[in-house]
């Protein structure tokens, strides 16, 4: 990723009031606790801030693109946290996966509805790295997302099919998408950890989150975001919209 500079945050800024910035991250840039001497978001908002207030109210992970919600006041960033704990913020997410044919030809039959997957999760700090484990396993915590096809394209990857899936996240685990599409036999295009690795091709992880909605922490206005993901993965599907029929 090319250096993120002040100027591109102003321009990445989405919607801004007193109590709240909402920002698109691009790939390949940290949220928070960049090594020494590398850009991270949050520090950069505090630049823009002039040293201002900067309370990260959620994460996404260094290779995930997407929207990302920072408070500007304690009180603000205090309300929306609690909101993300209750589960009253809802997010959804786009991702690029690809899937053997064989194996999918079985389950693709969508019809436009949601698939829902349940499994438990527990991360490695060693690793930096998650993986599904029995329910009575120690440390294990509940995952649950749904997802639903939006396109797809069989011409990309020899005996692959690409799909275009809009995600649903309920919980808020470490790499919980990455882990939990990987282990239904739906990896994501581009990851290095949890993903496959095709020859000659050399994608930014298709994760973006593209849809979040929250509660103003003063006005308690319903407050709704959207953006279009950018990454080199969803150029595959400009113009190629495939209906699930």
């Amino acid at each position: 990723m090319k250096r993120f500079t002040l100027f591109e945050f102003r321009k990445s800024i989405l919607y801004e009031d007193d109590d709240l910035i909402v920002c698109h991250k691009p790939s390949g840039l940290a949220v928070q606790n960049a090594n020494p001497g590398v850009t991270d978001l949050e520090s950069l908002a505090r630049t823009y801030l002039k040293g201002g207030y900067v309370g990260l109210v959620h994460r996404l992970d260094q290779p995930v693109e997407g929207l990302v919600l920072m408070a500007k006041t304690p009180l603000a960033a205090g309300e929306l946290s609690t909101q993300l704990r209750n589960g009253q913020m809802v997010k959804e997410y786009q991702a690029v996966v690809t899937a053997e044919i064989d194996a999918f030809a079985g389950r693709s039959e969508n019809g436009g509805e949601e698939t829902f997957l349940e499994s438990f999760l527990v991360w490695d700090p060693r690793t930096h790295c998650a993986a599904q484990v029995p329910e009575e396993r120690k440390g294990a915590k509940k995952a649950r997302l749904a997802y639903r096809i939006l396109k797809k394209r069989q011409d990309v990857i020899p005996d692959e099919l690409c799909l275009l899936l809009a995600v649903r996240l309920f919980t808020g685990r470490h790499h919980q998408i990455r882990v939990q599409l990987a282990a239904a036999g739906l990896p994501i295009l581009g990851d290095r950890k949890y993903g496959k690795a095709f020859p000659g091709m050399n994608q930014e992880m298709g994760l973006c989150a593209t849809s979040l909605c929250a509660t103003h922490p003063v006005t308690g206005r319903l407050l709704h975001w959207e953006c279009q993901p950018l990454g080199r993965s969803f150029l595959l599907f400009q113009d190629k919209a495939v209906d699930e029929e």
